[in-house]
């Protein structure tokens, strides 16, 4: 299925088959956000679930929006022992938004991604950090399609 153009106002819930990539997979983690100017996603909690999925290798949908002038939002859709689809969508703020980038993905391993203990300092659950194209070691562009 190949991604349809966004409408305004855009909906972002991707679930289903109604959802512009239609993968159907599940979400186990509700949405973080990348405040600007910092790598902590928020909720911790959403973060934390994110390292779990990553290390687990279920198949799973994680979704992430970073807001300011404008609306951008990363999906992160993982099945199988295939690569990941990490998919990117800007918006304008309360405005249109651009057709969708999608590339196949390489994840780092979840031990790297892990950003609970960066200076040797225990600083709670294992979590992931920063945007979703930072865990990627490297990435191939394609057809905004499902896994």
């Amino acid at each position: 299925m190949i991604a349809s153009g966004c409408a305004q106002p855009f909906d972002h819930s991707f679930e289903g088959e109604d959802g512009p990539l239609g993968c159907d997979l599940p979400t186990p983690c509700e949405v973080v956000s990348l405040p600007e100017m910092s790598l902590e996603l928020e909720p911790r909690s959403a973060a934390e679930c994110m390292y779990d999925v990553l290390v687990s290798g279920e198949a799973a949908h994680l979704r992430m929006e970073f807001i300011t002038t404008s609306e951008s939002y990363y999906d992160l859709y993982i099945r199988g022992d295939e690569p990941p689809v990490y998919v990117s969508t800007r918006c304008e703020y309360d405005g249109p938004c651009q057709e969708p980038d999608a590339w196949r993905c390489t994840l780092d391993a979840p031990e790297q991604l892990d950003c609970s203990n960066p200076d040797g300092s225990e600083d709670g659950s294992a979590r992931v950090c920063g945007g979703m194209v930072n865990w990627c070691n490297s990435m191939s562009m394609i057809e905004p399609t499902c896994p």
